[in-house]
């Protein structure tokens, strides 16, 4: 099966809405049957060609819509390669388009961050194997949904990883595109109702502090500390006890998330001093939580 991404971006271009729908039909059919893997430069072009779909869409309900039809489409393709290579190629069809967005059109262009952000992270999990329940006649009970490693790396390499790595440069990074993910990063964490196992939520923080260890873009740390760092460790939220574990390293040495903080504020491109701030404020966090050591208490 084959799509003509000329005749594609031709219809999304169009200013008659229904034209612009159909191409959103034929795109969707090509999603459901394709059977290999998207190449990345074919799916960055359809991505740049949907893009013109949400920009032509003038109607509040409607651009509504037109959000959730694009982050449908994520959905029906059968290979998570597809939809993880779909997911990243967004990202860097937003980049493209941010510049030129006006204020007529920032918000529904918000609103796709936020879902594509949401997205993201369901796409982090796969199926629990179903159980039958005893005395229910053999039905099968409810889907679940677990967090699955692999997945959880390959979403954070190749679809965050693909706007956060890519503008080291302070000039060309879209600030307001990067600060709305880390806005919204753990409320789509808890709002996908999923248990977030320790490993997996300490992976996301580590792509946090990656990013700002090497990003200089004013006001940049503020946004990410707002919303990703001080957060997760406020004692109200059930990210706090997993900031301060214990982390698995190479040959099964013991790492915690404050002893790579430790390492990235001495080794950062960018924010040292945020870096060692945001440590110290971790391990008054642990010391709270665990209470004073021996010599502590001594001295005391």
């Amino acid at each position: 099966m084959s799509i003509s991404l000329r005749s594609l971006a031709d219809k999304f271009q169009s200013l008659d809405q229904q034209i612009r729908e159909d191409g959103y039909v034929e795109l969707k059919s090509f999603f459901e049957g394709v059977n290999y893997e998207i190449p990345q430069k074919q799916m960055i072009k359809i991505c740049r060609a949907l893009d013109y779909y949400l920009y032509n869409a003038s109607r509040r309900p409607y651009q509504a819509e037109v959000v959730m039809n694009i982050v449908r489409l994520a959905l029906v393709l059968e290979s998570p390669l597809n939809a993880i290579e779909y997911i990243g190629s967004w990202w860097e069809a937003l980049a493209d388009r941010w510049p030129a967005l006006d204020k007529h059109r920032v918000d529904k262009y918000l609103t796709l961050v936020r879902k594509l952000t949401e997205v993201s992270i369901d796409l982090m999990t796969t199926p629990v194997k179903r159980t039958k329940k005893k005395g229910k006649k053999g039905k099968l009970s409810p889907p679940k949904m677990e967090y699955d490693s692999e997945r959880v790396e390959l979403i954070i390499d190749g679809a965050f990883g693909r706007i956060l790595r890519a503008y080291p440069n302070v000039h060309s990074m879209p600030f307001d595109l990067v600060s709305q993910v880390a806005i919204v990063f753990l409320e789509a964490l808890e709002a996908a109702d999923i248990p977030v196992p320790c490993d997996v939520f300490q992976q996301c923080i580590v792509m946090w502090v990656t990013f700002v260890s090497v990003n200089r873009r004013p006001g940049l740390w503020e946004r990410v500390d707002d919303h990703v760092f001080t957060p997760a460790l406020d004692q109200d939220t059930p990210w706090r006890p997993m900031m301060l574990a214990g982390r698995a390293g190479d040959e099964d040495e013991t790492w915690s998330l404050i002893q790579l903080v430790d390492v990235a504020g001495m080794t950062a491109e960018a924010n040292r001093a945020n870096l060692a701030g945001l440590e110290e404020r971790m391990l008054d966090a642990k010391e709270a939580d665990d209470g004073p050591g021996p010599e502590q208490a001594e001295e005391k």
